[in-house]
């Protein structure tokens, strides 16, 4: 074995001189474990560890593995020499934890555990429950950790019964994570997807829902039930609405005096107490009537004065030798307030149906000898009547006049300025239509009369209106007040039936316009368009569906000419009456045109 103890090349041994040479060390293997072991000069690759299992493994110094479950091993070096040390698992006693018969060896694991109080073993690993917890040891047996009366910890399972869903066969589903089947949550009607439960609305007056029956989902209907209004002294008519007619609670004030509840309806102006002045108007949406009111708020007295209340007077004043005047007339109320003493004045307006005497002013003041003034209120009936206007059947300008006194205007033109439904529906009902609504025109010749036109509520009374042109706003030619007046809130309106008998067809002409709450609506296109499947063309004793129709013309009146084929037993010169029938968008609607005889 080479040395390397000394770096002189020259030492004395026996007497003798020697000469030492340097040895030089191989190169090795890199990949090798490389170690100089003592007393030698040069390194050398240790041999490794080996072991087996179910295969040979060859490892290096610092490597650890098992030889089993229980038992680790290390490769060492010791003495220039690898070797293999392996030590024993040390497992926890369990015994002051659980019993022996409680504890369980998992597979891959050296140490058992304990399985108190629940566990669930898959056959590969243990999950612990906790005392009360509940668990699924399947996806359909439903577990619970308990203690039971002996003070054993244990679990209690019961496997779940799946009720039969409550739908087709075809529409059972049933899901990986779920036990029991359950029903599909969808259906589809006129190719639009619903869910379970989801509700639609099938027309104005129909709400539908999609229910689950035991032949599967299926859609379940409601119309809509209308209120009675036959009654109700505040019906309106409201457009696109299943119900023709709704009520409104009107409003109502309270009588200081009486003690009795005073209804009002919209546009009337009413004062619950002296300083509170009201207006009853729609609301935006047009469902209920809301009162709008003003406070009046009284100025300061001087402090060395006497106050005084009037009677029915909001705000106390000075009391003042010479003029006094009230601030309160018959039929009228005073609504400002200027100056003091001699100087002071009102300004007054009439209450609703009165209009100012013809040569009475607005104003109450004091004159020159001292003595009080005041204006005149006198009663107003107002008139109105229909004139057919160029806008079609049903269309109707709304003329007025005004009875003051013993003097009667002339016949003049409404300004649709305040003018509304509520209106219409009266003046048309005053003219044998059971609805009415209000429209405005252009092009009428006349001159304006009245504006802000009001109506009651109910068919006896008459409307109030301003005069026009006395601090009104202006009208110009296209807000001309109208009215549209119908029966029905649909309805077909025919004319000119005409019918002449062939060989082997009937052809008949005829012209027809249709309405919707007073509204035209389009017969050639859209919901209303009409064809053979909404029209029939009878005689005394045979029906006969249109083969062929053509609607045409243009504004109001469409022309339909249609042609049908006679059926096999009717005689080809056979005479007699035709009528023509149209079906409505519901049965109540249906049409039948004056007969026409050959």
């Amino acid at each position: 074995m080479a040395t390397c103890e000394t770096d002189s090349p020259h030492f004395a041994l026996g007497g003798k001189t020697q000469t030492c040479v340097s040895l030089r060390c191989s190169s090795t293997d890199p990949d090798c474990n490389s170690v100089t072991l003592p007393g030698d000069c040069c390194p050398t690759c240790l041999k490794p560890c080996e072991y087996y299992d179910e295969y040979y493994h060859s490892v290096m110094t610092s490597d650890t593995w098992y030889i089993d479950e229980c038992t680790w091993c290390q490769c060492v070096e010791k003495e220039g020499y690898a070797t293999e040390e392996c030590v024993a698992v040390q497992c926890e006693d369990l015994s002051s934890q659980c019993l022996t018969t409680e504890q369980i060896h998992v597979p891959g694991e050296c140490c058992p555990v304990c399985l108190k109080p629940c566990y669930v073993f898959d056959g590969e690993e243990v999950t612990l429950r906790e005392l009360g917890e509940q668990f699924y040891k399947e996806k359909c047996t439903s577990c619970e950790c308990i203690q039971s009366e002996d003070g054993q910890i244990t679990e209690v399972c019961a496997v779940m019964d799946c009720a039969q869903p409550n739908c087709a066969d075809e529409d059972i589903i049933t899901s990986e994570d779920q036990c029991c089947p359950t029903c599909k949550n969808e259906c589809t009607f006129g190719g639009i997807v619903h869910e379970g439960g989801q509700s639609w609305k099938e027309d104005l007056c129909t709400t539908c829902t999609c229910v689950r029956t035991r032949e599967g989902l299926t859609k379940q209907c409601i119309a809509e039930a209308c209120e009675d209004t036959s009654e109700c002294k505040n019906a309106f008519v409201k457009p696109d609405s299943c119900c023709t007619n709704y009520c409104l609670a009107p409003c109502s004030y309270v009588d200081q005096e009486s003690g009795e509840e005073i209804t009002v309806g919209p546009g009337d102006r009413y004062s619950p107490d002296p300083c509170t002045f009201c207006t009853c108007r729609w609301n935006h949406d047009e469902t209920e009537y809301v009162s709008e009111c003003a406070i009046v708020d009284c100025p300061e007295l001087d402090p060395e004065c006497t106050p005084v209340q009037g009677k029915n007077e909001c705000c106390p004043k000075c009391k003042e030798d010479g003029c006094s005047l009230q601030s309160s007339i018959e039929n009228g109320r005073a609504i400002s307030k200027q100056g003091s003493g001699n100087n002071l004045r009102y300004t007054f307006e009439c209450d609703a149906g009165f209009w100012f005497a013809k040569n009475s002013i607005d104003t109450a003041y004091c004159d020159k000898e001292g003595n009080p003034v005041y204006p005149t209120c006198e009663r107003v009936t107002i008139q109105t009547e229909l004139v057919k206007s160029r806008y079609g059947q049903g269309a109707f300008r709304v003329n007025v006049l005004y009875n003051r006194g013993q003097a009667q205007s002339d016949w003049g033109l409404l300004c649709d300025d305040g003018f509304g439904d509520m209106a219409a529906k009266w003046i048309c009902q005053q003219n044998d239509y059971k609805f009415g609504r209000a429209t405005s025109l252009s092009g009428e010749k006349g001159d304006f009369l009245l504006t802000q036109l009001s109506c009651p509520n109910s068919v006896k009374g008459s409307c109030f209106a301003q005069q026009y042109g006395n601090r009104t706003l202006p009208c110009d030619t296209d807000e001309i007040a109208g009215v549209f007046c119908f029966n029905a809130p649909f309805e077909y309106i025919t004319s000119n039936f005409k019918v002449k008998s062939k060989r082997t067809r009937v052809e008949a002409t005829l012209n027809v316009s249709a309405f919707k709450h007073g509204k035209l609506v389009n017969l050639k296109s859209g919901t209303f368009k009409l064809d053979s499947s909404k029209v029939s063309l009878l005689s005394e004793t045979y029906k006969m569906k249109p083969t062929k129709i053509k609607i045409s013309g243009k504004g109001d009146v469409s022309y339909m000419k249609m042609r049908a084929t006679k059926p096999s037993n009717m005689v080809s010169s056979q005479r007699g009456c035709y009528y023509a029938k149209i079906l409505g968008p519901g049965s109540e609607y249906d049409h039948k045109t004056e007969s026409f005889c050959l």
